[in-house]
Parts: structure tokens; C-alpha cells; sequence
């Protein structure tokens, strides 16, 4: 039911855009950006890049459309979209989770 989507951009205004807009649209109950140098083999070659990590906590009911706005506002070719199940283990926290979700 609860989940984190996860993504990550090289441009801090592009993060902070998609975190935006998906928290005015009741899409995430909140979102985390760290910064973090990737490795990565792209086009044959060896890559490193400082990027933002994005950390979206949301639903499984909301995955699709998360990642469907991610795509479309994202810059690279090939962006990482991946999600994952957690639990919940405070009863006030998942009430306030589930206030700022629509």
C-alpha cells in the first residue's frame, strides 16, 4: 500500500519542480532530495554525475501517475524510476500520510 518512488536528475530546480508539483497535487505526502554522485556505464562508456536522488513517499494506487509525470517532466534519455514497499510503523505518522494524499 505505501510506497517510496524513486528517481534521480542532475539539475536541483528540475527536482525541486517535480517535488512541487507532486506534493501541490496531493501525489507524494513528502519528498526527500540528497545529493549523490552516480557511476554508471552510458553508451559504452564509464559516467559519473553529481545528481539529486529523489525519494517520493506515496501509493501503490499512485506509482503510475507519479511515474507517468516524472517521464514527461524529466531530462534524461533513459531516467531511473524504481519503487519500493515500506511499512509504516507509527499509527500518527501514517494518519498525517494519509491526510496529504489524495
Amino acid at each position: 500500500m505505501y510506497k517510496i518512488v524513486e528517481t534521480s536528475i542532475d539539475d536541483k530546480k528540475n527536482a525541486q519542480g517535480i517535488s512541487k508539483y507532486l506534493l501541490d497535487n496531493k501525489m507524494a505526502a513528502c519528498i526527500q532530495i540528497t545529493k549523490s554522485m552516480s557511476y554508471y556505464n552510458w553508451k559504452d562508456k564509464l559516467s559519473k554525475s553529481k545528481e539529486y536522488i529523489i525519494k517520493i513517499k506515496t501509493t501503490s494506487k499512485l506509482v503510475k501517475k507519479v511515474s507517468q509525470y516524472i517521464m514527461e517532466t524529466h531530462s534524461y534519455e533513459n531516467p531511473e524510476i524504481i519503487s519500493y514497499n515500506i511499512d509504516i510503523h507509527s499509527k500518527e505518522y501514517e494518519k498525517w500520510y494519509k491526510a496529504n494524499i489524495k
